[in-house]
């Protein structure tokens, strides 16, 4: 049966060609300003549906694999989502542990005046390991940090301010790792290691304020981060008024080469600025996380 109607197909097919070249051919030929409207509609219908059906294939043949890419992106982005949220828990254990131990080092150690004396000077006293691991755990704890903000943001001046993270995170680091000299020694010529610690603090000391204040600035107008962008903007401005305390009380080394005034009491708060910012900047990295994965979810 099928093969009493082939020829009648292949005439059709034909003429469906023929007449299409010559279609083609009178359209050449005349401008379709020149036609009239309903030649010129019944030409725009014609057209749309040669289109139409040329893409029809195409778009079936690929709307599985649309399909497919879609799921593997989502998986891609739940997994991807996930070792965020445990560099934003790194980030909080590294700001806790390094709390704990200084808080514990003022009872290990009473001998150790709170007011005038460094926290770097806990080194050298009982259990003075626990000052240098409190540093690399707050400095691996800031690398963690970097690492997430780095998957996440999109803003302006953000490189700017991740850059000013690294630094920090490498200051601190490299704290810990060389420990300062013995209290008592403004006088004396520093150690090698005095003065990597001193200089990787300086660094530090500076860096944060400036990724704090570029990073705050910029999270604003972040939507996922509209909740604690406010949070991290209130705590950079008591970072810079401690950062202006701290070094107010350094002028008496600049002068006289004298101790410097209240120096522990101005180091801690800023180091207690320090590491209020970071931890809410872990949560809120953690808050915007579960939004992106929620997103996707839905």
């Amino acid at each position: 049966m099928s093969q009493n109607f082939r020829p009648v197909r292949l005439k059709l097919r034909e003429a469906v060609t023929r007449a299409r070249r010559r279609g083609e051919h009178l359209l050449s030929r005349r401008q379709p300003e020149q036609l009239s409207e309903s030649k010129r509609r019944f030409i725009g219908k014609v057209r749309y549906g040669m289109s139409n059906g040329r893409g029809l294939s195409s778009r079936s043949r690929s709307c599985g694999g649309g399909v497919m890419t879609s799921e593997t992106t989502k998986q891609r982005r739940q997994a991807y989502s996930l070792p965020t949220d445990w560099l934003a828990y790194v980030c909080l254990s590294g700001n806790g542990f390094f709390a704990v131990a200084v808080l514990a080092l003022h009872l290990l150690q009473p001998e150790r005046s709170p007011l005038n004396e460094a926290v770097s000077f806990y080194v050298h006293g009982a259990q003075g390991w626990l000052f240098t691991a409190g540093l690399l755990a707050w400095g691996g704890g800031s690398a963690a940090l970097l690492l997430g903000l780095a998957r996440t943001i999109r803003i302006r001046a953000g490189n700017a301010g991740l850059s000013g993270l690294a630094l920090w995170s490498a200051g601190v680091l490299t704290s810990g790792l060389f420990s300062a000299d013995p209290p008592g020694q403004w006088n004396n010529s520093p150690s090698a290691t005095q003065l990597i610690h001193e200089n990787a603090a300086r660094v530090s000391f500076i860096a944060l304020p400036i990724a704090a204040l570029l990073l705050s600035h910029g999270l604003r107008r972040a939507p996922e981060w509209r909740r604690t962008a406010g949070v991290l903007y209130l705590f950079m401005v008591m970072i810079m008024v401690s950062l202006i305390v701290f070094f107010a009380s350094l002028l008496p080394i600049s002068d006289s080469l004298s101790p410097p005034v209240l120096f522990g009491l101005t180091e801690r708060m800023l180091l207690a600025a320090y590491a209020a910012w970071l931890c809410a900047a872990a949560i809120g990295l953690l808050r915007s996380t579960t939004a992106h994965a929620q997103y996707s979810g839905n």
